[in-house]
């Protein structure tokens, strides 16, 4: 069949559609704009898109997720600021194709989009070690760290997926010369999550590494032995290698002896101050939260009432912990339905060994990135949930087909 032929049935298109946007997904704004547009309208055009809706009604995961999306919306009734609420609710568009994607990739597709992705994922590494050596410059006014296209939170995000991603396959695959070329790729991966300023992603590595471990380990005392010793070792080396890692965990030491002395200007701090007024407002509006956009209305008004000396707060534009902005936006309800969004992607039933380790590992990935920032609600990481979300619904989906 023909390249022509097969563009004709939307769904071989999507398929098509889906590795470009696996590809630009971790390099391009435009380009996750661009291909999240094609691929949706693209299934408009599916003859079988009535069957497509039928399985979202009956599965656990996409019930649960629609239900977040639609209580969202309803939450610009009880807001007071719908300009804020409207813009903050649309950016949820971005999770769409990860719908689409779980019920039209084709089983050998999925190999291409994890390629097309790491193939990307290369290219954004090479350009932050050109950064990072001052071979090139990049303007990112977001961040001060060698990230060429995303802030440095959500870059650790993607470089620990991607360095864990290795690992996993590393372990799996059965050609050697793959597993020199994939374990090159993995050192230089990890070396570049410690040249970035991301905390929360050395902290998700170190974790991660021993899940990963313990995955593809019968012998825990052995995975927890040599999972260890890879630490310490990329601990020391980290440490007299990059300036970043070596200035970041001297910021660390000195922001937790400033919160010692009750003093939360800095980061660390801050976000500390931020739980604890977060907290605050939930048992204010413990249902149904404070509605979708009023909610940083609301902090800046607690702090006037109640914490007139901490001002700084007021620049925050979320609460830096998903849950607890989610807690606060919705309240309780809320949160229960985005806890039994990664409740049932964890709990997806996949019988392939090397894709269920790799749903262990990116919702485990997925969920500490959440603790430190808006993950959930940033363009790059919301297309990396909806690309391997996608990815592994897919599987599940195939799965169950052939059972």
């Amino acid at each position: 069949m023909t390249l022509n032929k097969q563009l004709k049935d939307p769904q071989d298109l999507l398929n098509y559609l889906a590795i470009a946007y696996a590809f630009f997904l971790p390099i391009s704004r435009a380009g996750i704009v661009l291909f999240s547009g094609l691929i949706i309208i693209t299934w408009l055009f599916k003859p079988t898109i009535k069957d497509d809706i039928k399985y979202f009604l009956h599965h656990k995961f996409m019930i649960v997720f629609l239900l977040f999306l639609l209580l969202t919306t309803l939450g610009l009734l009880w807001s007071s600021n719908l300009e804020e609420g409207i813009n903050y609710a649309k950016r949820y568009w971005y999770y769409l194709p990860m719908f689409i994607l779980a019920l039209n990739l084709y089983k050998d597709t999925i190999p291409k989009l994890i390629s097309a992705f790491l193939i990307s994922m290369l290219i954004s590494e090479i350009l932050s070690y050109g950064m990072y050596f001052n071979l090139l410059e990049i303007n990112n006014s977001s961040t001060p760290f060698p990230t060429p296209f995303m802030h440095h939170i959500q870059y650790s995000l993607f470089i620990v997926f991607t360095a864990l991603f290795l690992l996993n396959k590393i372990y799996y695959e059965q050609r050697f010369n793959y597993k020199i070329i994939y374990g090159l790729f993995f050192i230089t991966v990890t070396f570049n999550i410690f040249i970035n300023g991301g905390r929360t992603g050395y902290i998700t590595f170190f974790i991660t590494l021993f899940i990963v471990a313990f995955l593809n380990m019968q012998n825990r005392i052995k995975a927890l032995l040599i999972t260890s010793l890879i630490i310490f070792a990329t601990l020391g080396t980290a440490y007299y290698a990059s300036d970043t890692f070596q200035q970041r965990i001297h910021d660390s030491k000195e922001e937790l002896a400033q919160i010692e002395q009750q003093k939360y200007h800095t980061s660390v701090g801050q976000r500390l101050v931020m739980y604890k007024m977060g907290a605050e407002i939930i048992k204010e509006y413990p249902i149904l939260g404070t509605g979708t956009g009023e909610e940083m209305d609301v902090l800046k008004s607690h702090i006037d009432t109640y914490y007139p000396n901490w001002t700084m707060i007021k620049e925050r534009r979320h609460f830096h912990n998903v849950f607890l902005h989610t807690g606060v936006q919705l309240g309780l309800l809320g949160l229960l339905l985005q806890l039994l969004i990664f409740y049932y992607l964890l709990t997806l039933k996949i019988e392939d060994h090397y894709f269920r380790n790799i749903k262990y590992i990116f919702v485990t990935i997925y969920m500490f990135g959440c603790f430190s920032g808006n993950m959930f609600h940033q363009q790059f990481t919301m297309a990396l949930f909806a690309l391997f979300a996608g990815i592994l619904l897919a599987i599940h989906k195939e799965e169950n087909r052939l059972a």
